[in-house]
């Protein structure tokens, strides 16, 4: 039971949905692409205003570990390929923004509050707020396969997802939380070489290295 509330745990979950809302809805408008690299770049957001937020003060390595990070985005996405810019990049651009403020109000929020509290506070606010968006693109058909799919989304990436990202973020800094979130990409890729059998570019595996490298640069940094 959430036996704590502030401002920060209310923005959190607010911001969180917002920034699910704009992220998926983009996706329809541009491509996958596209999607894994502006959808990542919170990153850098985050470093831009925690320092005024949260008076982080960020080590050098930490910034070097961004850098190597973002660069292995961009070449993971293969950014030279981009030849416009279209409502759905504006989208998820805005959608990261969103998650950056997503990330500085958590650390705020959980300065107040138990891990398994911010779970549940954001969890049931972002819920709500999430129902606005049903009429809009909701689309559902009961099959075995589908509630089964519902079921392992609530409880593996949402529950336990959310309340090891709280953990987390709670003995840890923003930025170098951010950067360990990116950890997705990574298994990501993997992932859709294993079950999907989808083939990375010589470009795809050095974006996937420079991505682990900044990964174990920032585990072993106390901030």
């Amino acid at each position: 039971m959430v036996t704590s509330f502030n401002l920060s745990l209310l923005l959190a979950g607010v911001l969180n949905a917002l920034a699910f809302a704009f992220q998926f809805f983009g996706q329809a408008y541009t491509t996958a692409s596209k999607v894994a690299i502006i959808s990542n770049t919170f990153p850098i957001y985050t470093a831009l205003v925690s320092p005024f937020l949260l008076g982080e003060r960020i080590p050098f390595r930490t910034f070097f570990a961004l850098f190597l990070a973002m660069i292995g985005v961009a070449a993971v996405g293969e950014v030279w390929n981009f030849k416009s810019i279209n409502r759905g990049d504006v989208m998820n651009f805005i959608a990261s923004i969103l998650y950056a403020f997503y990330v500085i109000n958590s650390k705020k929020a959980l300065e107040r509050m138990t891990s398994w509290e911010f779970v549940v506070g954001t969890g049931v606010i972002s819920t709500f707020l999430s129902l606005l968006f049903l009429p809009i693109g909701f689309k559902f058909s009961p099959t075995p396969s589908a509630i089964l799919a519902i079921v392992w989304l609530v409880i593996f990436p949402s529950a336990l997802g959310y309340l090891l990202y709280a953990y987390g973020i709670s003995r840890r800094g923003a930025v170098s939380s951010s950067i360990l979130m990116l950890a997705t990409v990574l298994f990501g890729a993997f992932t859709s070489m294993l079950y999907l059998g989808d083939r990375l570019s010589w470009a795809a595996w050095m974006g996937l290295l420079a991505i682990g490298l900044a990964l174990v640069m920032v585990s072993r940094e106390g901030i």
